[in-house]
């Protein structure tokens, strides 16, 4: 019985190993956003055999991929994921709640990024100067557009004027990109692991319905605090301060939205709408910006006056 179960665990650590490594490579030539799914299957090996055991797979799963790659790829993947495996597997075994988990291990993911940013920055390879120069090129291949349009020289100097305060404007807050990069990234995978650990009959993962999401209470005055530093920072003369305050209120405006959707979701929900129009429904509020407003602004309606009554029944 001993020798079954010893002979289980290698199994299922070379189909990890195997697997993951396939939708690495696969990620990494073909799709890139699979690359994000990386540590699923680690956190469930984790969670299943012990964050020893799933770690050393992980590992081992690198360094194929740095002798079939190249060894930055495996560094790449080292400093992104180890730590945020670790952070998420941890907190998932000791049953922590939903939001103590995507809060902590999208930190986690964030400070990797930094540390790749500087890493790649000491080693010649500036990214944010990358990312800028791709912005740049875009920002000049729509101005040549414009050009073929006939425009006179006041309506192309004003549309000139507009899409050079966007392309600094999406500069500034490259940071909160990045952050909720992190927050998406933890999600997918706690949403991904959860399902297979249920899967395996593991019951560890509790998943709240995204119609009872909501933000914590002391956000508000936490953000208006933050806001209030930075404003009066400003003042004394820091020169970074229109980008943090820029930063703070693009993710405050971010999360109000993600608010304002779960909101609309527990009144679809209520009103039983089926998944198809569910969906008609959430494609076309994303590309209309009147919408957008709307919802971001039912969501801090919903944060001040509790709509859903969500806080209340926690505290029962």
């Amino acid at each position: 019985m001993k020798e079954n179960n010893i002979n289980s665990f290698y199994l299922r650590s070379f189909i990890i190993i195997i697997s993951t490594t396939f939708l690495t490579l696969l990620g990494i030539h073909y799709i890139d956003i699979v690359l994000i799914l990386f540590p699923v299957l680690f956190i469930v090996n984790s969670i299943q055999d012990g964050l020893s055991e799933g770690i050393t797979n992980m590992v081992v799963t690198i360094i194929i991929i740095s002798i079939v790659e190249s060894l930055n790829t495996g560094i790449f993947l080292a400093i992104s994921f180890i730590p945020f495996t670790i952070m998420i597997s941890t907190l998932i075994k000791k049953r922590k709640g939903s939001t103590k988990i995507l809060g902590f291990s999208s930190i986690v993911f964030f400070i990797s990024i930094l540390t790749m940013l500087v890493i790649t920055k000491i080693l010649g390879v500036d990214v944010v100067k990358y990312i800028e120069t791709i912005f740049r090129d875009l920002l000049d291949s729509q101005l040549k557009s414009y050009k073929n349009l006939g425009l006179s020289n006041y309506e192309f100097f004003r549309m000139r004027e507009a899409l050079e305060d966007a392309y600094k404007h999406v500069l500034l807050i490259i940071p909160s990109i990045f952050l909720i990069l992190s927050l998406f990234v933890s999600y997918i995978n706690y949403w991904l692991s959860g399902i297979i650990l249920g899967r395996l009959n593991i019951q560890i993962v509790n998943i709240p319905r995204f119609s009872k999401f909501s933000l914590p209470k002391n956000i508000m005055p936490g953000s208006l605090l933050m806001l209030g530093i930075t404003f009066l920072i400003g003042k004394l003369g820091f020169s970074y301060y229109e980008a943090v305050f820029i930063n703070i209120g693009v993710l405050l405006m971010i999360g109000f939205f993600i608010q304002g959707v779960s909101v609309v979701d527990y009144i679809l929900n209520k009103l039983r709408f089926n998944l198809i129009f569910k969906i008609i429904f959430y494609i076309t509020f994303v590309f209309n910006q009147s919408l957008i407003s709307i919802i971001t602004m039912i969501g801090l309606i919903d944060l001040i006056f509790d709509l859903r009554k969500i806080r209340k029944k926690r505290s029962l």
